[in-house]
């Protein structure tokens, strides 16, 4: 069910562009702020940082794996 809704989360982001992903990025991380480190945080931490990756990848300087 987890990797389902990262897939799915995924994809909606993909669809977003870099202006779009940086406001989802904002409201993300002002959620996360003052929050118990418990499953739904864990999630919206990896949100974060897959959006992270993706205004990386929009810059061009995303890190090669």
């Amino acid at each position: 069910l987890l990797s389902q809704d990262a897939d799915a989360f995924a994809v909606a982001m993909s669809m977003f562009d870099g202006a779009q992903r940086q406001v989802v990025l904002a409201q993300a991380k002002k959620l996360m702020e003052g929050k118990d480190d418990d499953m739904a945080l864990n999630g919206a931490r990896a949100r974060v940082q897959y959006l992270e990756q993706l205004s990386a990848d929009d810059a061009g300087s995303a890190p090669a794996h």
